[in-house]
């Protein structure tokens, strides 16, 4: 059973992947196919896990600011926002 605070989206995470927006994420002329924008460290192991299993390739983006250094990808099947994994919720220091 799911309390108040329970972070629940019924939708699987594969269902939220957008195409709409996939130019916002171009490298240079490369273009995902899909977006993804997951919101919790959750979201983000079941979109790789998915992404895996399906043998897509999946770019991290977060800010957007470097993404044309180094080289372009071979493939860039989705585009994985990290807009929404903006919080820290434990920090441990060494």
């Amino acid at each position: 059973m799911n309390g108040p605070g329970d972070n629940v989206n019924p939708v699987p995470l594969a269902a939220q992947l957008t195409t709409g927006e996939a130019e916002r994420f171009a490298i240079r002329s490369a273009v995902p196919r899909r977006v993804a924008h997951p919101k919790t460290p959750g979201e983000v192991a079941e979109l790789l896990a998915d992404a895996t299993a399906k043998g897509d390739s999946v770019v991290p983006w977060g800010g957007g600011t470097h993404q044309g250094i180094g080289a372009s990808p071979e493939r860039y099947d989705i585009a994985c926002s990290l807009s929404h994994l903006n919080e820290v919720v434990a920090y441990e220091p060494a």
